[in-house]
């Protein structure tokens, strides 16, 4: 940067590691500025050394607890999101379970009441279906895709997102006011955009 400044004669600004007479390196800003005589010809050049090492050792514990708070928020978040999952999937699986023993005392029944044990059986198809619904949509939130930018919907985003934390909502007593438009506005984003969250 040195000998293109002095062949164009511009101004530079580098920062560099300079090694000191006991060994050891400290970061520095160099400057250089050209002084020119009346025909614009370089007469001499003016410069400065600035130690900057305790503003880059700042500035490098900075990026580090910036780094640990970020993955503290993952974690958090992870574990929020664990725990709402597990209960939104333990209520219909419980009821599966339920339902699956009902069902096996309808058939045992003399004579077996068919009707009541299809009843169970129909019951265990739903609430298998919801628990396969809140895992689906899971999936949808997480799912990393390309870069590249597309159009999607972000109602049905919110829909999701209330659908994994709507227990951790009763829990607070947190109540949703409003509802969502029929009409999604026009949004655009990548798949990776939603997962870096979690």
């Amino acid at each position: 940067m040195w000998r293109a400044a002095l062949t164009t004669g511009q101004p530079y600004e580098l920062e560099c590691r300079i090694r000191s007479a006991d060994g050891s390196y400290r970061w520095t800003v160099s400057r250089a500025t050209a002084l020119r005589d009346e025909d614009n010809r370089i007469v001499r050049w003016y410069g400065t050394l600035t130690d900057i090492e305790d503003r880059r050792r700042a500035e490098e514990t900075l990026r580090q607890a910036q780094a640990d708070l970020a993955h503290i928020t993952r974690v958090t978040t992870m574990g929020e999101l664990t725990a709402s999952l597990a209960h939104e999937l333990n209520q219909p699986l419980t009821a599966v379970v339920t339902s699956g023993g009902s069902s096996l005392r309808w058939l045992a029944h003399e004579p077996p009441r068919l009707d009541k044990a299809a009843d169970a059986v129909r019951r265990m198809i739903r609430d298998a279906s919801r628990a396969s619904e809140v895992i689906a949509h899971t999936r949808a939130l997480l799912k990393k895709s390309s870069e590249e930018k597309a159009p999607f919907d972000i109602t049905e985003v919110i829909r999701d997102v209330l659908i994994l934390v709507q227990s951790a909502m009763a829990r607070h007593g947190i109540r949703q006011h409003g509802s969502l438009p029929r009409v999604s506005p026009s949004c655009w984003g990548t798949g990776s955009s939603f997962s870096r969250w979690f």
